[in-house]
This record gives C-alpha cells, structure tokens and sequence, in this order.
C-alpha cells in the first residue's frame, strides 16, 4: 500500500517548505524524510526545524496530490508571508504562480519559439537523430535508418505464403511474395489473392488450375460450377444448396456461416445445419453439459449428516437434490452459515 501525504517544515527564522510526498509507510513512521531543499540550500538543514503533517491518505491521485499541494503553498503565503517561503515548483509547474506559467507558455506558443516553431518534416528529422543519437544504445535502438528498412522487410518476407499460379501462357509459375509479385506485373493484389483461395476464377488470366480448366468453367453456369450440399431448414424439411452466396441472399443468411455449418465448425446458423432439429437439440445440450463440466469446480462441503461431500458441479448438484445454488455458494464463501444442513468444511 502507498501512502500519500503533504507536509510542513518549519525553521527557525520562520522560513516554511510545503511538499508532497508518496511513501510505503504512514506519515507518522516517515520520520527520516525532511524535503528536498536540502539538496539546494544546505544551510537551512543546520538550523532548527520541525515537521508536521498536513494532509493524508491512501486513495488520492498524484494529479489531485500536486493541485493540493499548490493551494497549501497559497495559503502559506498568507499565513506566514511570501517571502518566507522556500519553494521553488509545486505540482509540477515551474514557477509559483500559475497566471505566470500560463502567460509564458502562451507567449512562446504565439512566437514559434522552440519546438513550437517546427514543422512535422522536422519534427521527424528531431526524432529520427535523437533515436539514433545515443551512442550506448544496444540492439535494435543502435540501428540506423536502412537496417531498421532491411529489418522490416525480412520480417514482412517471412510473414509471406508461397501460391502456385498458371499464367496466361500456361506456364506454372510459383510466387513467394505476391504484394511485390502483383506490383511488378501490374496485377491486383485483391484479386489474385481471391484467385489463390478459390473464390475467383481467374485474373487476367492468372489462375490456379490453367487456362483450359478456366474456359470450361466460365462456360458452366453457377449451379454446375459448385456441389450440392444437403442441409435440414429450421423446420425439418431437407434441402439442396448448391451456391452459399445465392442461397444466403436470398434468406437473409451468411454465406461465410453456412460454409463453417458445412465443414462442421459450427453446429447451426439460424436454424439452418446438416444435422436433423432434433439432433441439434441433443448436440446442444452435450455441448452445455460438456462446458458446464470444464467451468467447474470440486468443492469440499459438510452434509446435514455430517460427512464431508466432493461436489465437482455445484449448480447441478443443488438443482438435482433440490438447493438453492445460490445460498449453497454464500456458504461455500462464509457469507452464510448454513444452507438446510449443509455447512462449511
């Protein structure tokens, strides 16, 4: 736990320091911690000073801290005069006096002075030598601007997936990076991508199964170009799909859910599935038991009769010997004694 705190302290010749201070042990214990100005003005610490707590606690933020800290400064101006005071900063501002800070900030805004006058070509160029500047860096922060490009890249060709293609010619053509590969022959990245996994049938003539497979099957029809699929509709009724996307249209379905229906990844999509209603609902129902039984847990209770129980399923246990799941858990976590016998181990 932190502990968060503002602080007094006192010298001889009337001279006051306000802090702020964040601490592992309470206000009172941190009795070896008198400031910082110390460290500044040495002179101060050989006189007589005493410290005294002004503000505590356990749940404040360092923003809420710091303004605090501001407004006790102000009023130890006016309590003990503001030329007594020894602080320099409060609450992370620069200078005392807010309206100060405030005026100076906005008139280097309003003069471009500084970084306020670069543009973002500098702005990059400024952070570029300041990343590279450092002449202890180790790794990838010693690296210059064309290994960071050379990184990329080999890391961008690993990422990349070898495709098997026909070209117009017929030829087999195997490329292992086709964003570069589609860029070089004026292709479309999209398209040949749609062409490697089956969705388009060529592109420009660029196919996965050669040109005289491509004229056979823009020859066909849509319906002749697919399988067809049996399926059972929400209502038991068996039916024949032969094209996702026409029939998904025209039930207000996915084409994409019907195709992971298909291959068994998904038991059902809107009533739609290659399992019976019936058999779904079993399906269902085993799939639930079968998540319930990984979810929970083996818990230790003491029976009415006084023998200890092993419940690995508490929920159903309690619905099968008629608890009350809810007072059962209460108990299991001390929030209540008993549950009709039943007691804590």
């Amino acid at each position: 736990m932190s502990y968060y705190y503002l602080y007094l302290i006192k010298f001889e010749d009337g001279r006051f320091y306000i802090g702020s201070r964040k601490s592992k042990v309470p206000a009172e214990e941190d009795i070896n911690y008198l400031g910082s100005p110390g460290k500044t003005i040495k002179h101060l610490w050989e006189m007589k000073k005493e410290k005294y707590i002004l503000f505590e606690s356990t749940d404040i933020s360092l923003q809420d801290l710091r303004e605090k800290e501001y407004k006790m400064i102000q009023e130890g101006w006016g309590k003990f005069g503001k030329d007594k005071c020894i602080n320099k900063n409060a609450g992370g501002l620069n200078h005392l006096d807010l309206e100060v800070c405030k005026e100076t900030g906005k008139k280097v805004y309003e003069q471009r002075k500084g970084f306020f006058a670069w543009t973002p070509e500098k702005w990059s160029n400024e952070m570029k030598k300041q990343w590279h500047s450092n002449k202890n860096a180790r790794g990838f922060m010693s690296w210059n601007e064309e290994r960071i490009q050379e990184f990329r890249e080999e890391q961008r060709k690993k990422k990349c997936k070898t495709y098997k293609f026909f070209n117009p010619d017929g030829n087999k053509v195997i490329v292992d990076d086709l964003p570069v590969f589609c860029e070089k022959n004026n292709l479309s990245r999209s398209s040949m991508w749609e062409v490697a996994t089956g969705k388009q049938i060529q592109h420009q003539g660029w196919s996965i199964v050669g040109p005289e497979k491509v004229k056979e099957l823009l020859g066909q029809s849509w319906e002749d170009r697919y399988e067809d699929k049996i399926f059972y509709d929400p209502y038991g009724k068996q039916i024949t799909i032969n094209c996702y996307s026409t029939f998904a249209r025209k039930h207000n379905l996915s084409a994409a859910c019907l195709g992971l229906v298909y291959n068994g990844e998904l038991l059902q999509h809107k009533g739609y599935s290659v399992l019976h209603p019936d058999e779904v609902a079993k399906k269902k129902k085993e799939l639930k038991l079968q998540q319930s039984k990984r979810n929970s847990k083996t818990v230790r209770l003491r029976n009415p009769e006084g023998k200890i129980m092993e419940i690995t399923n508490l929920v159903g246990y309690c619905k099968a010997n008629g608890l009350n799941p809810g007072n059962m858990h209460n108990v299991l976590t001390g929030r209540k004694k008993s549950c009709k016998g039943w007691t804590k181990v």
